[in-house]
């Protein structure tokens, strides 16, 4: 049996980037091929629209768009803390169902690097959402400062936030996919041996 070396977040992270070069791929997150990102910019400038026209028409109680952007936050934060458990869940599930003999099998393919790039795309979306936590809980805090509204940073606040955000969803779904090819590859090395 050949010994794996262990993988930290940088290595993870050099895993997905090398398996990208190769494909020739960027990453997903900017990567507007691909329907997560392309879709998100679309959705984002919908509701940065959406945003322009209700700032516009409460410019003389910002107070309400500040009170209902502080709520829509806390629904975010929320589910982004439940999708965190979604994945982790996830990914424990999926590295607890594939076997030892699949994994040999890979190695001897000279595919673990591209196995490994699928189980660190959960670790990647995870750190995109962790990184949205913290933007929230602080988007909150600095919504709640008495200071003066400002009109332009509210706007591209709100539709980077809500690209990252739409983003985010969209990539989980994905990986929903990627669990049933798992499945699947697990099957058909599974059937090899039997």
């Amino acid at each position: 049996m050949t010994k794996l070396e262990v993988y930290d977040f940088k290595k993870l992270y050099q895993t997905i980037r090398s398996v990208e070069k190769k494909t020739n791929t960027l990453p997903a997150i900017i990567n507007i091929k691909e329907f997560e990102s392309w879709f998100s910019i679309i959705l984002s400038i919908c509701l940065g629209f959406i945003l322009y026209i209700a700032v516009q028409t409460n410019e003389t109680s910002i107070s309400i768009i500040v009170s209902g952007t502080q709520n829509m936050l806390l629904y975010i934060l929320s589910g982004l803390i439940a999708m965190l458990g979604f994945i982790v869940a996830g990914l424990a599930i999926m590295l607890s169902t594939t076997s030892i003999t699949v994994f040999n099998k890979v190695i001897k393919e000279n595919k673990l690097e591209y196995l490994i790039s699928v189980f660190a795309s959960f670790v990647y979306i995870a750190v995109i959402i962790v990184i949205l936590i913290i933007i929230c809980i602080m988007m909150y805090f600095i919504l709640s400062i008495n200071t003066q509204f400002v009109f332009w940073l509210y706007m591209i606040i709100g539709v980077l936030l809500s690209y990252l955000v739409f983003f985010t969803l969209f990539y989980v779904v994905s990986l929903l996919g990627t669990c049933i090819n798992i499945f699947i590859f697990n099957l058909n090395h599974s059937e090899e041996d039997s």
